[in-house]
């Protein structure tokens, strides 16, 4: 989804995707989910993995991995069994690690 895109209600995904801009709602996933530095995301996103380099406000439930880079603002909860947060990336929320998460099946 380009910078300029913009979409509102459930997005759901059967292969990787990259978000450079504006969504609000629900996301479900069955492979990664980016969100660019240009991304700006409201909405609970569950997948099994989730990289954010851009806005994220709600919450994240990955089976494998969350990375959020240097350019990453994440205010909500993550839920994976491993994290990558590298320096700069900032996290403003409740975190639970551990167990693997049950592998989503990109349905609400």
């Amino acid at each position: 989804m380009g910078p300029q895109t913009r979409f509102s209600g459930l997005v759901q995904l059967r292969e990787p995707a990259r978000i450079d801009g504006e969504i609000e709602g629900e996301i479900f996933a069955t492979d990664t989910v980016w969100i660019g530095e240009t991304g700006r995301v409201r909405a609970r996103i569950e997948a099994p993995e989730v990289v954010v380099a851009g806005t994220l406000a709600g919450d994240i439930v990955a089976s494998r991995r969350v990375e959020l880079t240097a350019t990453a603002h994440v205010t909500g909860s993550v839920e994976c069994p491993v994290l990558a947060l590298a320096e700069g990336g900032v996290l403003d929320g409740r975190c639970a690690i551990g167990g693997a998460a049950p592998e989503p099946d990109g349905k609400p």
